[in-house]
Order: structure tokens, then sequence, then C-alpha cells
């Protein structure tokens, strides 16, 4: 049913305000340039908790049906669901998917994503589960990225220490550029960074030494440069470390000795020196 773009307060005063679902308008793409009303499911802890991209298991007449038809809500979506918390005294909640999706944007417009080998639905408004390439859990966070061989040319953009549910990227086997960046660090369940036959450059960032739950670490066949960062030897979890074929210089951490769950460690064709190198090639 097309209905005007407009939000009106009698259009929930019947509904009692532990019932009340949260309004939001999508805007159409139709050349009637009308919206439409959706009713999303509340949430556990808020009428607007739910994500902007979500499942909605009912019919136009309320009632629960099968199948994977999505919700789509955007900027409407919380305006209405901060006017609706208004009247009830709380604040306005800010879905913590959308921040995700702005990383991934952010990815797309960096490495020309117009020209991937496949972009199917990226940087449109399905959901980010129905993106190539990308995995999300319950809350429609992004746990997987994996892009590799995908023809992306450009940067890695910052904005990627957003996904912080983040468990896998892959972005190997591209033609990425640039340095990796310092904010990757802050993906703390990360388990598996693979970045390896880029042409990446510039020094590996200390802050990888803060990915407590870092298994594998392949950043192989780059143009990374500088010494090792003793940090990496914080990784406790980590079991792959492969640094192959870099112009990395300087002495081996002994720090990198002490990780017992390594079961892996590749440095060759590096400018390393020291003590630990013949312990550590390959």
């Amino acid at each position: 049913m097309h209905v005007p773009p407009v939000f009106k307060e009698a259009s929930t005063s019947h509904i009692k305000a532990a019932e009340r679902p949260c309004i939001a308008a999508r805007n159409s793409t139709d050349s009637d340039q009308q919206s439409h009303l959706v009713r999303v499911q509340e949430g556990a802890h808020s009428p607007c908790s739910s994500p902007p991209y979500r499942e909605d298991p009912h019919d136009e007449s309320g009632a629960v049906k099968g199948g994977n038809d999505r919700v789509q809500l955007f900027p409407a979506y919380y305006r209405a669901c901060a006017k609706l918390q208004r009247k009830g005294g709380s604040a306005p909640y800010y879905t913590m998917a959308q921040p995700d999706r702005e990383a991934l944007v952010a990815l797309y417009n960096a490495t020309g994503g117009a020209k991937w080998e496949n972009k199917r639905n990226w940087n449109t408004r399905a959901a980010l589960s129905q993106w190539y390439g990308v995995e999300v859990d319950s809350q429609g966070r992004v746990v997987t990225l994996s892009l590799a061989g995908n023809n992306l040319q450009g940067t890695i953009p910052p904005e990627l220490g957003q996904l912080t549910a983040l468990q896998f990227l892959h972005l190997y086997e591209n033609q990425l550029i640039g340095p990796i960046p310092k904010e990757l660090g802050a993906l703390s369940g990360l388990q598996a960074l693979d970045l390896h036959l880029n042409q990446l450059s510039g020094h590996i960032p200390r802050q990888l030494g803060d990915l407590g739950a870092l298994e594998t670490l392949n950043l192989r066949y780059n143009k990374l440069e500088g010494p090792i960062p003793e940090e990496l030897g914080k990784l406790t979890a980590l079991e792959t470390l492969d640094l192959e074929r870099n112009n990395l210089s300087g002495s081996i951490p002994p720090e990198l000795g002490e990780l017992a769950a390594l079961h892996l460690l590749n440095l060759s064709l590096n400018q390393l020196t020291g003590e630990f190198v013949q312990q550590f090639m390959f």
C-alpha cells in the first residue's frame, strides 16, 4: 500500500507502548517517488533496536510468514524511531550495523568497486548478507569479508577498523597498494588477516599486536619494509605468520620465538639479520 512519506503521531496512538513497533519509510526508486511504511519487530532493549537490515517474520496482516523477505530501512528509519522514542522519553537508538555498511562502502569506493570482477549487491540497498563476499551474524554485523582475487585496485581504507565484529578478512591476490591501516588493530575478534599477493607498502603496523584472537597473519609477496614489530610477539593465539618476500629489514624480534601456538613461520626472502635468522628461515 502506497502512503505519503509522512509520520503522524496518531498512526501509533492506538498501540500500547510495550507493543509499539518502529515505523520507518523506505524511499522508492519507482517513478512515483512514494514511500512504503514497513513494520519492524520490537527489539529486546528498545523499540528501535532492530538492525536496519533484517528478516521480517510477518506478512501484511501481522501473521508469521516463511521465506527470506528482507526489510530494508534507511535514514528515515532513524528519524522515525527517534521520534517514537522521544515520545516515550528515551534517547534515540543508533543501530550497530550502520558503521559496518559505511565501512564496506568506503572499501568499495577506495578500491574501484565498479571494476571488481564480482560486485553483486555492493553499494546498493540490499541487506549486507546479500553483498558478495560478506557474511553477517544474527545481529547483522559483518563477521567475514572475503574478496580474494576480485580485482580490487587501490588502498585499504581505515574505515575497515569499524568492522568490530569481523573475524575473517581475506583481501589477497588483488592489486592493493599503500599502507596497511593501523585501524585494523581495533578488530579485537579478528582470527585471520590475509593480504598476500598485493603491492602493499610501508611498515607493518605495530597495532596488529593488539589482535589477541588472531590465528593467521599472511602478508607475503608485498612490498612491506622496515622491521618486524616486536608487538607481534603478543599474538599468543597466532598459528601462522607468513611474511615471505617483502623488503623487511633489521633483526627478528626474539618474542616471536615465544609464541607457543605458532606452527608456521615464514620470513624468507627479506633483508633480515641477527642470530635468529637461520632458526626462522625455511
